[in-house]
């Protein structure tokens, strides 16, 4: 049988406007992997997440305010092992580029 992990939520709504979105830039290296992503000009910065594991794979559930990041080779270096991902995007949009390639 899976083992099945309490789920976890994290929020900005607690938090500073001013730290909003570097906290939430610490929340998805945490819970994903290591981005770069670019401080915004807005003060406010709407995120949560919610994650949880089961068994060897972890399910995320992001809810952001737009934002862009990256990941290149300082930021996939810190990872030692290797991952598959699946997005599944229930609204809004997201554009994934990727050698080249780009899917909106």
């Amino acid at each position: 049988m899976a083992s099945l992990s309490e789920a976890a939520t994290w929020s900005t709504r607690q938090i500073p406007q001013a730290r909003q979105f570097s906290r939430w830039r610490d929340a998805v290296c945490d819970t994903h992997l290591a981005w770069d992503m670019p401080n915004r000009r807005e003060a406010v910065f709407d995120a949560s997440v919610r994650h949880q594991n089961i068994s060897t794979a972890r399910l995320i559930e992001c809810i952001c305010d737009p934002c862009a990041g990256q990941r290149r080779e300082r930021e996939i270096g810190r990872a030692n092992d290797a991952y598959f991902g699946v997005l599944h995007l229930l609204s809004g949009r997201e554009m994934v580029r990727q050698g080249g390639r780009e899917v909106l």
